[in-house]
This record gives structure tokens, C-alpha cells and sequence, in this order.
């Protein structure tokens, strides 16, 4: 936590293609996947609020509605426009400081999130990150920023892209100073823990069926020492890798030496 700064995690479910948005309902463990999320986002330490932004498709209103239950502000509109509801949400939730977390992520660690926050402070960065380069396995990326730089996105960011994808303006403006919390690499940062595809799906229930309800809580080690051990689920979705982030070439100010997963448990 930043001392006096009122601190909000986003939930960020505008998730392009129907694919994507089903997923969110999908079952893990008996619970949806857009809630383990929330759930994994409440335990972030010191934040005040926590909110979720989603398209107002009728097609989200079960979503929303649990949301809602799990005691999040929920943000509806258009979903090309992802930028301004953010942006809503930060002003609705009273946050200086905003962490962004994407809702397709149900083994996002809050542990992580709380370095990343602690990164933006240390460096006196205006955004800080995990992937200015890509290091960590796929699905624990977060963001950090002020809310301040949120609305001056908003009120700046006119391209398509830059309004779909909530940080693709902060990202690409070389003004800023953007620092990157670097992970352990190698094979770490070739896992896939996110949810787009039905593969992925198929990874998530198989950890939740093998570790049991200890999955919903379980660090980023733990998962990993998980996926080691068992490989055969690991591959369920390994077909999937996203190697275009493992190449992309935007690289923070600042990058940390690398971590392991171990020291962020």
C-alpha cells in the first residue's frame, strides 16, 4: 500500500469474441471462473475498493449480477471502450492508485500484485507491470498506475486500440516512466495459467481436480511446483502458448533482476 492512497483493483472482463466471455461463467471447482478471480483480487493487501468492468450485452447480465455478490462495483458499457469504464471505475471507487488485472486470470496472485504496486513506488514509476518483457508464466499479469494517468489516458486516447485496451496508450507513450517487476524466465514464462481458449479451460478444472480447493488460494510457486510435477495437464493447453509476448520488443524503464516464483509466494 502507498501511504495515503486510496488503492482499487479493476477487474477487467471487456474480453473480446464470445469465446472469451463464456468462459467467464465456466465452473472451477463449483465456482465461476469470474469469481475465483474477484476472490483472488479481494486478498491484494490495503485495497479499499474493488470494482469490475464489463459490456452491457445482455449476455454479461449473470456475470454482473455475480460480480455484484462478491461485492464489486460493476462498470457496464461498451466494451470497445474498455478505457473509459476503467476510467469510470476509478472515479466511482474514490482510487488514487489502480491495479488492472484481467478476468481471465483465475490463479492471479495477489502476492504479485503486491510487489508490482511496491515497484511503482519504489522506482517512482508512472506505471509499473510484469511483462515490459514477458517473464512470468501467463495469466499472473497485473498493472499499476495512478488515477490520475488513467483519466489523462481517457481524456488523451482517441485510436481504437488505445480506447479497447485499457493501458495500450500508457504503454506506447514514451514520455512515461514504465518499470517492469522481471520474473524467472526460461520455461516459467512459456505457462499458460490465462483463459481464451477451451484448452485452457481444460488446464484450470484439471488443477482444481487434482489440488481441490486448495487451487483457489495457491501462490504462483505452488502452481508452478504443480505444473512440474504434472506435466500431462501443463500440455492440455500448451498448444496455446502465446509466443508473440514472449517477442514483443517494448521494454520497461526500469526492470528489476529477475525473480523466482519462490520469493514472491
Amino acid at each position: 500500500m502507498i501511504a495515503g492512497m486510496a488503492l482499487a483493483v479493476i477487474v477487467d472482463a471487456c474480453m473480446t469474441g464470445k469465446t472469451g466471455e463464456s468462459l467467464l461463467g465456466a465452473q472451477l471447482g463449483g465456482v465461476s471462473v469470474l469469481k475465483r478471480v474477484l476472490e483472488r483480487c479481494a486478498r491484494m493487501p490495503g485495497i479499499g475498493a474493488l470494482a469490475c468492468v464489463m459490456s452491457n450485452d445482455p449476455a454479461m447480465d449473470s456475470a454482473a449480477a455475480e460480480a455484484e455478490q462478491c461485492d464489486a462495483l460493476v462498470i457496464r458499457g461498451d466494451a470497445a471502450d474498455a478505457l473509459g469504464l476503467c476510467a469510470q471505475g476509478a472515479s466511482e471507487t474514490g482510487a488514487d492508485i489502480v491495479i488492472r488485472v484481467a478476468a481471465h486470470q483465475p490463479f492471479f496472485d495477489p502476492a504479485l500484485g503486491a510487489r508490482v504496486l511496491q515497484l511503482l513506488r519504489e522506482a517512482e514509476a508512472d506505471y509499473s507491470c510484469t511483462d515490459l518483457p514477458a517473464s512470468w508464466p501467463e495469466g499472473l499479469d497485473c498493472e499499476v498506475f495512478s488515477a490520475r494517468l488513467l483519466h489523462w489516458a481517457d481524456a488523451l486516447a482517441d485510436h481504437p486500440e488505445h480506447r479497447a485496451r485499457v493501458t495500450s496508450w500508457m504503454r506506447a507513450n514514451s514520455d512515461l516512466k514504465k518499470a517492469c517487476l522481471t520474473g524467472p524466465g526460461g520455461d516459467f514464462a512459456h505457462m499458460r495459467w490465462a483463459l481464451g481458449w477451451p484448452e485452457d479451460l481444460a488446464f484450470a478444472q484439471a488443477v482444481f481436480e487434482q489440488m481441490g480447493e486448495r487451487a483457489a488460494c495457491a501462490s504462483a510457486s505452488e502452481i508452478a511446483s504443480f505444473c512440474l510435477r504434472r506435466p500431462d495437464v501443463a500440455a492440455l493447453n500448451a498448444r496455446r502458448n502465446n509466443s508473440v509476448r514472449l517477442k514483443a520488443k517494448l521494454r520497461a524503464d526500469v526492470e528489476t533482476a529477475p525473480m523466482s516464483l519462490a520469493v514472491v509466494a
